[in-house]
């Protein structure tokens, strides 16, 4: 669990940090905080940073660029995962601000105790882990893409160049189709070719030599694969019944 932290009192992060810190011990969660004492150096680590965390506390008042200035860029650059605000002020019109930009909270510091601490930061946990399931990112020419699993249609593998079809567009980035079959071993897609891997709610049917998809696309079957192929559809529930 990957959790960054921005307030402006160096302060407030070690307290914060600490009892961070202690929460994933007791809960047994894996986790890694980044610290940030400003809004501009979140922003200008995001590539880096930003895209890889499950969840984001940023303090609301900061010098320069201010915490909800700072969550209103990162939901512009598609930043899918949890915002948690951090406040001196218990004004409605901050609860109002967190809507704005789907923060799943806010915490009052010196107000907000520590058990109801412990339970905003489990329910933003859960909710990232259900997110992680939910979406995936690539990246690739200095481009990204957060793509809902559930509207991939296929993969297509030409000499290590991705491409990825989902909804009615594509991306391109480079890796291989062994690892993202393994990245999706769970998530419905079955290998059908050396060259493509396809989401097996997206099959309509398939012939001795082919695989025709509900979008009329009609991909090579290849012969060592069509065991598993036609396992997959039986397994289905897309194909229960039938």
């Amino acid at each position: 669990m990957k959790i960054i932290f921005c307030d402006d009192q160096p302060g407030e992060l070690e307290r914060y940090s600490a009892i961070l810190d202690d929460l994933a011990k007791k809960h047994g969660i894996d986790m890694e905080l980044i610290q940030y004492q400003s809004g501009n150096d979140l922003l200008f680590d995001f590539d880096d940073a930003g895209y890889i965390a499950d969840i984001i506390f940023l303090d609301i008042n900061m010098p320069g660029i201010s915490g909800v200035e700072v969550a209103h860029e990162l939901r512009k650059h598609k930043y899918m995962n949890e915002l948690v605000f951090i406040t001196c002020s218990k004004e409605t019109t901050h609860l109002l601000k967190a809507f704005d930009v789907k923060a799943i909270n806010y915490i009052v510091k010196d107000e907000t105790d520590k058990q109801r601490f412990e339970e905003i930061f489990l329910n933003a946990v859960e909710s990232a882990r259900e997110k992680e399931s939910e979406y995936i990112l690539y990246r690739a020419y200095g481009d990204k893409r957060y793509i809902e699993v559930s509207t991939i249609k296929y993969y297509e593998v030409s000499n290590r160049l991705i491409t990825v079809y989902y909804g009615d567009t594509g991306f391109e980035f480079f890796s291989t189709l062994d690892k993202i079959e393994k990245d999706l071993e769970f998530e419905g897609f079955v290998r059908i070719h050396r060259a493509f891997l396809v989401a097996v709610s997206q099959i309509e049917r398939i012939t001795t030599n082919s695989v025709y998809l509900r979008c009329g696309k009609e991909l090579p079957l290849g012969k060592t694969y069509a065991p598993r192929v036609k396992a997959a559809m039986k397994n289905s529930a897309a194909y229960s019944g039938k």
